[in-house]
């Protein structure tokens, strides 16, 4: 990451360096007029470019907060109707050229072709189907389909899309599919961000391990394989404890005849090297002995009745892993929680329980921000 530089924004954008940045960047944001988006925006505009131009195109609506910016930014107000944003894309269009680079700042791509390098920064969860819309108002369902269309339909446009979290990038990925542009985690705060607040080093959280170390599993989940005990997302959690190099035990109690499409996934996991051990069908009095040689029970289950192992478990002052739900919560206190439908938030409850530290992505000052967003551009042509 550079360090912010020294002198004016003029002199600024004349030290370039050996990195041969874009001559002309274009902060595309013509619907972004309120909330957390607009506090970002504000940190962007009031940030020194090192690039000879820089042109915004913006939200009328937020023309009142945004008066604090470089002055030497030439920007384009855009009237909030359909056809406002209509003339901003033919704006962007005109405007831009090959060398250009355009960082789309409202979780679009433009709908009209453009040869300029095209960033996308999403900070929309709606836009990418990670949040459902059934419940919100018909109008604003309505603009959420249109965005969604114009999200997926023009992707292909995106050189490089940018994110505020891990979780959020992965549903890029998801939502994008084969084939997806690089997606960089680049969280940043706005200029006027209360100094509590850390920028730039990397948050580390330091856990220590709960691990038994004569335990024969490190963790262990009785049920059978019925849907909603979720054994593929806690499979798919140890895949990917796996991809990060850790492999702790886990056994299961599968049925041999109704669970065997969930028996032959184990099959394959087993055999690329994941510790999960199928006891199939035990006895309560063997559970209970199971217990007792286990660091700690796991219970992905999304929605019980009762509970019983969970309460079994406390019994035996095994330490549960459980979901954050109101079922386990009635019935006993779990010491990590996730959320069921979530490898990733199960992966990451076992790595804390395991004792790995969970490193949040570092978080960027809006100058940062912009000087990576820059040496990405430069990099990409190089």
């Amino acid at each position: 990451m550079m360090a912010q530089s020294e002198g004016g924004p003029a002199e600024r954008r004349g030290q370039e360096g050996s990195l041969d940045y874009p001559k002309h960047i274009v902060i595309y944001a013509p619907n972004v007029g309120a909330g957390g988006g607009l506090v970002l925006l504000r940190g962007l505009l009031a940030s020194a470019w090192p690039v000879s131009q820089v042109t915004a195109i913006l939200d009328q609506r937020g023309r009142a907060s945004l008066e604090d910016r470089d002055q030497s930014i030439e920007v384009h107000w855009a009237e909030p109707s359909l056809r406002g944003r209509w003339r901003m894309e033919k704006l962007l269009r005109d405007l831009t050229r090959s060398g250009c680079t355009v960082l789309c700042f409202h979780n679009l791509p433009p709908v009209l072709a453009s040869p300029a390098q095209l960033f996308c920064y999403i900070q929309n969860a709606y836009v990418i189907d990670l949040i459902a819309t059934n419940r919100l108002p018909w109008r604003l369902r309505v603009r959420i389909m249109l965005e969604k269309l114009i999200a997926r339909r023009f992707r292909h446009r995106i050189d490089r899309y940018m994110v505020q979290t891990r979780t959020m990038a992965d549903a890029v990925r998801g939502w994008y599919g084969p084939g997806a542009p690089p997606v960089d985690i680049l969280p940043f705060v706005g200029s006027n961000m209360p100094s509590s607040v850390r920028v730039d080093p990397p948050a580390v959280e330091a856990v220590k391990s709960r691990m038994r170390p004569d335990a024969s599993w490190d963790f262990i989940y009785v049920s059978d394989g019925s849907f909603h005990k979720n054994h593929r997302c806690l499979f798919s959690a140890w895949n990917m404890l796996a991809d990060r190099g850790l492999y702790p035990s886990l056994a299961v109690t599968l049925h041999p005849d109704r669970d065997v499409a969930l028996c032959g996934y184990l099959a394959e996991l087993v055999a690329k090297g994941l510790r999960i051990t199928d006891l199939g069908q035990i006895s309560h009095g063997q559970v209970l002995a199971a217990y007792g040689r286990s660091s700690a029970m796991i219970f992905p289950s999304t929605m019980e009745s009762f509970g019983l192992p969970l309460i079994e478990a406390q019994a035996a002052d095994l330490p549960i892993l459980a979901p954050e739900r109101d079922y386990v919560r009635d019935v006993c206190v779990p010491v990590e929680t996730f959320d069921p439908e979530s490898a990733r938030s199960i992966m990451l409850a076992v790595e804390r329980f395991m004792g790995g530290a969970n490193t949040r992505e570092p978080l960027l000052s809006a100058q940062a921000f912009v000087m990576t967003l820059c040496n990405l551009a430069a990099s990409d042509k190089a």
